[in-house]
């Protein structure tokens, strides 16, 4: 276990991949409001006006942060609306909003009052992020500035996404140690899932990341990723292993079942069972 960890954490140093580089180098990030004048206590103005055409206030974390993923791809219409920072993971509907970070999403600190948003610019194999914010330090300064550190210590527990293409890659394998390990551009983790000898996992491109299924060392099917952990109690033929594919706002996975038929496993639908028997010891491919 010592030299699998210490092996990932050196490949990943050298291959961490951000879908658009940290706008530092241009005074506050870039953002082209960056000049507008004090005009009330937390309240900035561009012609005595103190609201932006994407519908928030100039300086404000809510002004940066619409902008920001604009800059990144994101379209107008998806981050109008959402009203304060605290507020945008539950204005923005659920089937966008995960506890998982990943480059171009808003990540929130959920409040009923002002909360906070700010955009993940970076996330580190150490579970760090790096985010780019407004109007954070000094409190309610109206200022660009960048954090690093995990989500929980920056004060984040939702990220909402918005249709930003993520380039890169997630490989899903089972290590020499048995456990289930993800790596590639959105991060790598020994998850220490136990799986069984001679299995391998599915992984798919989920709504908000990825999402991997596998047989583990208990012979039941498990699902881990973006779209939430399950321990399904479907139980597996020992020697097979789970195809995975998205699935509407979710996900579906075929497996042979310990009784050798054919099954589906999906988050929307549950388990359910057909009438097709498979070959002992084989596999079922499934496909978007």
């Amino acid at each position: 276990m010592r030299t699998l960890v210490r092996s990932l954490a050196i490949t990943a140093a050298a291959i961490v991949v951000f879908l658009v580089s940290i706008p530092t180098a241009v005074a506050g990030g870039g953002y082209p409001h960056d000049a507008a004048q004090p005009c009330g206590k937390s309240a900035w103005c561009v012609n005595g006006n103190w609201l932006s055409a994407r519908g928030y206030g100039y300086k404000n974390c809510t002004d940066w942060a619409a902008w920001r993923l604009q800059q990144m791809g994101a379209s107008g219409a998806s981050t109008r609306g959402l009203g304060n920072g605290g507020q945008w993971a539950s204005r923005a509907g659920a089937n966008r909003v995960s506890t998982t970070p990943a480059v171009g999403r808003a990540a929130v600190q959920p409040s009923s009052g002002w909360g906070h948003v700010a955009i993940v610019e970076a996330v580190h194999s150490d579970g760090r992020i790096t985010v780019s914010e407004y109007n954070y330090s000094p409190p309610y300064g109206g200022r660009y500035g960048t954090r690093t550190g995990r989500p929980s210590a920056l004060g984040f527990s939702k990220f909402v996404d918005f249709g930003i293409s993520r380039s890169g890659y997630q490989m899903a394998f089972q290590a020499n140690t048995g456990n289930l390990v993800t790596f590639g551009s959105a991060g790598n983790a020994n998850t220490g899932q136990g799986m069984l000898a001679g299995t391998s996992p599915g992984i798919a491109r989920a709504a908000s990341g990825y999402q991997m299924a596998f047989q583990a060392n208990t012979g039941n099917l498990i699902t881990f990723g973006s779209a939430g952990n399950a321990n399904t109690g479907q139980g597996m033929l020992a020697g097979t292993s789970p195809g995975i594919a998205a699935s509407g706002n979710g996900f579906k996975i075929a497996f042979q079942a310990n009784n050798g038929r054919l099954y589906t496993y999906s988050n929307l639908e549950g388990a359910r069972a057909t009438d097709q028997g498979m070959k002992a010891g084989t596999s079922p491919a499934i496909g978007p």
